[in-house]
């Protein structure tokens, strides 16, 4: 592999600057961070100006509830929406998701209108009937004509409801129900629709044109995109109503992160805000050994499942560091997936120095040290190889040194009868998925190899 470091820049999101929300008549707080949500509504990104909000006062959204309003911060941060299935709570929760959609129509988020409208057409998959008449009463209560979803649910009734269905809707008084009296909307455009279909071709998919390009705000026929599975935050219920303020470094540089989520990933954080811990909650919890910068790039990577750097190695090597000294685990599996694709699709071999650097901040069984000790041993040239001993060598990176031998006497003993050529062939990229990561009870191995 050559020695050059990476030259793609990537780009960083700044976790460190945050709006307060008051949702609701009784005005609850959110802290929502400035740079995921300005990205992805362009009401926020206004409010994020100086011309509208030059004091820095706090936004209001007093025609929503709360709960709307963290379920959709959770759309934001997760990339998913949860209808559960059950008989008793269906209704509900889809009249809960029309809500989000309705909010993020409002806040002009298009990605947060689309997963919405995937996660009801995910729900209509599953179960295998159409959203009852109340959800049609409110969606079309809260919502305009020009509404997709509304087309959606035009197209759920006409192209999957069994023979006979719509002839009973339709009858008058039906268990009591009229929908030609209460429904006049969605029965109009019913019918506009059917005709409009009676001289069209009934090919292609249902809901081809259902989404929404959030460039231009009109159709957007090859939306495909599914919730993120970087965090397990996607599966289950977190509240976005309350947070943790974090104080990070000597300067205190000051954080606002979400507890539901954090708690649920990182043993440290689930211990900080236990009450023999942190019986004040207003102290904020210290993280006065970690830089400010580190921890705002660990913040993307809790939130968003990704991993962002400006082509410094040891910078993506704090991340993982503080990522295992916080427990998250799943943060940092996805921060070696990281190193190993850079490193793999740049061609690159850590450097010395890099190297050196993590094994001064890891413990001896680190998975970090691992997969660094792999490249060298199997990856880098002959020359290269030198070069770097010497330079360890020069540093003082014992340990280093210590790590390459031991593995050397590993390969010997394991595997050197079958030739030196197949026993250091074996790429980094080339190892099962989980090789390098770390599981636990909480955290079952990966799925795929």
């Amino acid at each position: 592999m050559a020695a050059s470091a990476p030259s793609a820049k990537r780009a960083k999101l700044d976790f460190s600057k945050h709006f307060r929300v008051l949702v609701g008549e009784e005005q609850k707080e959110f802290i929502v961070h400035k740079d995921p949500i300005s990205l992805r509504s362009t009401f926020f990104t206004a409010a994020a100006s100086e011309t509208w909000n030059a004091a820095g006062k706090p936004i209001e959204l007093q025609e929503y509830t709360p709960n709307v309003f963290s379920d959709y911060l959770k759309c934001v941060y997760t990339n998913a929406v949860n209808i559960d299935d059950g008989k008793e709570v269906y209704i509900q929760e889809i009249n809960h998701a029309i809500s989000i959609y309705v909010l993020a129509d409002y806040l002009g988020d298009c990605k947060s209108m689309n997963l919405v409208i995937d996660s009801i057409i995910q729900w209509r998959t599953r179960n295998n009937f159409n959203p009852p008449p109340v959800c049609i009463r409110h969606l079309y209560n809260c919502t305009s004509a020009e509404s997709r979803l509304r087309r959606l649910f035009v197209d759920f009734h006409i192209h999957l409801n069994a023979p006979g269905w719509f002839e009973a809707f339709f009858k008058s008084n039906l268990r009591g129900f009229n929908p030609l009296v209460q429904l006049p909307e969605f029965c109009s455009e019913t019918l506009i629709e059917f005709a409009r279909l009676s001289n069209e071709d009934l090919k292609e998919p249902v809901w081809k044109n259902t989404f929404i390009d959030s460039s231009e705000n009109k159709l957007d026929t090859r939306h495909n995109e599914r919730p993120s599975a970087a965090s397990e935050a996607a599966q289950v219920r977190d509240d976005f109503t309350e947070h943790l303020r974090v104080l990070v470094g000597e300067e205190k540089q000051e954080f606002m992160v979400h507890k539901d989520l954090v708690i649920t990933r990182s043993p440290f954080f689930k211990a900080a805000v236990a009450e023999r811990w942190n019986t004040d909650p207003a102290k904020g919890i210290e993280l006065p050994d970690d830089k400010p910068t580190v921890f705002a790039s660990y913040l993307q990577c809790l939130y968003l499942g990704t991993v962002h750097t400006e082509e410094d190695e040891e910078e993506v090597y704090n991340i993982y560091i503080l990522a295992d000294k916080l427990g998250d685990l799943t943060s940092a599996n996805v921060v070696m997936d990281f190193i190993v694709k850079w490193h793999t699709t740049d061609n690159v071999v850590p450097s010395m120095e890099s190297v050196g650097y993590a094994f001064q901040h890891t413990a001896a069984t680190s998975k970090l040290r691992q997969v660094l000790v792999a490249y060298w041993v199997h990856e880098a040239g002959n020359e290269y190889f030198q070069k770097g001993i010497n330079r360890a060598v020069k540093h003082g990176f014992t340990d280093v040194c210590g790590a390459l031998l031991k593995e050397y006497g590993r390969l010997k003993a394991e595997g050197w009868a079958n030739g030196v050529s197949t026993t250091f062939a074996m790429l980094v990229a080339e190892r099962p998925t989980c090789y390098y990561h770390q599981h636990d009870e909480t955290l079952p191995p990966c799925t795929s190899t």
